[in-house]
């Protein structure tokens, strides 16, 4: 049983998905219901499935990255983040696979940008590649944070929203 892609510490997500087999064949659609009363506060089951796709064919992941500013969004914020993040290129520190810091360019993972200022805010609606390589959402507030200083915020908070497939279809 492992979780597929699990979170960052502080993220939170609206499609989990955990992956697990079983010693014997099981009504895949009735066992949400066997399996929530079992489950902490919560945390609830909303679908199972057998799986279409190997974990490995999941591309995307689409997430609401929220910059929120306690004195107000600076002028222009959102379009100024809209063109970094769809730029040429978006140089972060990324932690790589020997667990060292170092500069890589994320623009290639990141797929869509769609800023939404609202009160207090700037949310980010983006879909980025989930793997091989990656880009955790977290990563395009620390570009803001590198590139655009002043429009740095107060505090960000990162929620995934869907799991997609190749075809930018859910991923099952």
């Amino acid at each position: 049983m492992s979780f597929v892609l699990p979170l960052s510490v502080g993220q939170s997500s609206s499609c989990e998905l955990l992956d697990f087999e079983t010693v014997e064949d099981l009504d895949a659609a009735a066992f949400p219901e066997r399996l929530n009363p079992f489950l902490p506060e919560g945390v609830r089951i909303l679908d199972c499935w057998a799986p279409v796709e190997p974990v490995r064919e999941m591309k995307f992941l689409q997430a609401d990255v929220t910059l929120e500013y306690d004195g107000g969004v600076p002028g222009g914020a959102a379009e100024r983040i809209t063109a970094l993040l769809l730029g040429e290129s978006v140089v972060v520190a990324k932690r790589n696979k020997k667990k060292q810091m170092v500069d890589t360019d994320i623009r290639p993972m990141i797929e869509s940008v769609a800023a939404e200022k609202r009160e207090g805010t700037v949310v980010l609606h983006v879909t980025v590649q989930s793997q091989n390589p990656g880009v955790n959402p977290a990563l395009l507030a620390a570009a803001v944070e590198r590139h655009l200083p002043d429009l740095k915020p107060d505090f960000v908070r990162v929620r995934r929203t869907a799991l997609l497939d190749g075809n930018r279809q859910q991923f099952r």
